[in-house]
């Protein structure tokens, strides 16, 4: 018995795996690439870069007052 046929069913459902699996891994595996400063700024929102600038001097309280209510 000759099953030529079957292979056309089969080999794009490999390929689309095969692929889902690349995306996978790069995806899974990028977190520990990257620095540790790095992940802690993709997690950050702008009340908290905020915050770090008003306690690293680069932003004065009024702006911080301003800045807040704005994003508030």
């Amino acid at each position: 018995m000759m099953y030529y046929g079957y292979w056309y069913f089969v080999m794009p459902i490999m390929a689309a795996l095969a692929i889902i699996f690349v995306f996978l891994f790069f995806y899974l595996i990028k977190p520990f690439a990257m620095g540790p400063g790095m992940r802690m700024n993709m997690r950050s929102d702008p009340l908290d870069i905020l915050k770090e600038k008003f306690a690293r001097g680069e932003i004065t309280e009024e702006e911080f007052k301003k800045k807040k209510d704005l994003l508030s």
